[in-house]
């Protein structure tokens, strides 16, 4: 057997011994070029989407913390509107209706302090300032676009409530169903968002897998192939060697019987 054959042999046994340590069938892109190719290109989808994912959840926190804003905001112009109806009333007086007052200007300083203070990072959320889109894929267009109105109490109308006549009682009752309206048509649209940054989540997380699974068929080892052909390359290096031993062995008898002769 020639040294060549010998060569190939052990390159053969070194070549799936590495298989088994890494795991990887394609080492290199000399084991399989064209299996290489594919594979890098699996692995820029796969991390392509992985990247989608993780603006898809930063989307979702961001619309799930506005919407827990709004439902705060919602449930203190609830309280308003209560005591609104309250002060409405004719058997309310004058001093009734300032106390009212009171809690009602109390009840607007942590709406005002939600829609300005609430932010996702330094991004203020409820102010009217925040529109953000979502990059979800590998496209351009794989994308999705949210905004958050203007939530403050100048943006909801509510601003000037004054309850301390009936009058102005009645009108605060008005102004504040505008702005309810209107809060309930932005956790609408949030609500929407969250439903397709759900499906989009759920796609990508299966897409991923998908892709994940076509680059293990592509690049990960077959345990039980290599370590067969690795079982074979070492018998064949192993008899290989004792041929090569053995001719080396007649070679030097031979030269041995000429010098006699």
């Amino acid at each position: 057997m020639s040294i060549a054959s010998l060569t190939q042999i052990q390159s053969q046994r070194q070549t799936a011994m590495q298989r088994l340590s890494s795991g990887s069938r394609i080492n290199s892109a000399r084991d399989d070029a064209a299996g290489s190719a594919i594979n890098q290109a699996l692995e820029a989808q796969i991390r392509s989407t992985a990247q989608a994912q993780r603006n898809v959840g930063d989307s979702f926190s961001m619309s799930e913390m506005a919407s827990g804003g709004l439902s705060g905001i919602t449930e203190s112009m609830e309280r308003i509107r209560e005591l609104a109806m309250q002060a409405a009333n004719g058997s309310s007086s004058a001093s009734d209706r300032a106390a009212i007052q009171e809690e009602i200007n109390g009840h607007m300083k942590g709406m005002e302090q939600v829609s300005q203070g609430m932010k996702y990072g330094d991004q203020k959320l409820l102010d009217g300032s925040f529109a953000t889109t979502a990059q979800a894929g590998p496209d351009a267009t794989d994308s999705i676009s949210f905004s958050v109105g203007d939530m403050t109490l100048n943006g909801l109308g509510l601003a000037a409530l004054d309850v301390t006549t009936a009058a102005g009682a009645q009108a605060a009752l008005a102004s504040l169903d505008g702005a309810l309206d209107k809060v309930n048509t932005e956790q609408a649209s949030l609500g929407g968002a969250q439903s397709a940054f759900e499906l989009t989540n759920s796609n990508l997380a299966q897409s991923n897998e998908n892709l994940a699974a076509a680059k293990s068929r592509i690049a990960d080892t077959d345990y039980g192939s290599t370590t067969s052909d690795a079982a074979q390359s070492n018998l064949r290096s192993q008899f290989a060697m004792q041929v090569q031993a053995m001719q080396t062995n007649m070679a030097s008898q031979l030269n041995l019987v000429r010098l006699i002769a």
